[in-house]
């Protein structure tokens, strides 16, 4: 196995995925923490329901490679809130703001409760999961955020 293993931590589906999947290919991650996807857990149930519903239809594509799949740990239930949020929020920037940062800062809390991994680095897409990337630090992982 190698030295240098990670967590890595990202909303949605960048690159489709590509860093995770990069990282599992050469046997470097511990743990992929993301908001939801279309291939594991109760996303894997909304993706098949999302035939029938046009605002889930989009997650059918957002698939992690089967060699991330069991690295992964996705928060559908804190991401379905926040959409929920956001509709009721309406287009008052402040209030989706607002709304944005507690969401990632719950993602970030429930990814560092949930973290029991052994990983050297945390790689995090724009520094999401704020309170994860704080843990990390103070576990004295190397922490890499791309912007």
């Amino acid at each position: 196995m190698p030295t240098n293993t990670f967590i890595m931590a990202q909303i949605g589906a960048r690159r489709g995925y590509a860093v995770p999947a990069m990282l599992a290919s050469a046997g470097m991650l511990e743990t992929f923490y993301t908001d939801i996807c279309g291939n594991i857990g109760f996303g894997r149930a909304l993706s098949v329901a999302g035939r029938m519903l046009a605002g889930a239809a989009r997650l059918q594509s957002r698939r992690v490679a089967p060699s991330v799949v069991s690295h992964t740990k996705a928060f559908p239930l804190r991401t379905l809130a926040h959409i929920c949020r956001d509709h009721f929020n309406g287009t008052d920037p402040q209030s989706r703001f607002r709304s944005q940062c507690q969401w990632q800062h719950s993602m970030g809390q429930a990814a560092a409760r949930a973290d029991r991994s052994h990983a050297t680095h945390l790689f995090s897409m724009l520094g999401e999961f704020p309170p994860l990337l704080l843990a990390a630090r103070q576990r004295g992982l190397a922490v890499v955020t791309e912007v």
